[in-house]
């Protein structure tokens, strides 16, 4: 009975163990995907923001030639 009992202890105590890397590496990726998503986040401003620019030249050029026809 003491030897199951030691045996439960023990599994209890590798349970807790695994519990606590899974949820340090858990931490670690929530770290990574948040430094990842403001990355993208930043990215896609530059990106919204040479389309406006774009646009912006497009139109002006298309403006400016109308007036030829």
């Amino acid at each position: 009975m003491i030897a199951r009992f030691v045996c439960f202890l023990l599994h209890l105590q590798l349970a807790a163990e695994l519990g606590k890397t899974l949820l340090e590496h858990n931490r670690s990726l929530e770290t990574t995907v948040k430094q990842q998503q403001a990355l993208l986040d930043d990215r896609l401003q530059e990106i919204q923001l040479d389309l406006s620019a774009h646009i912006v030249i497009v139109g002006c050029f298309f403006l400016d030639n109308s007036w030829d026809i």
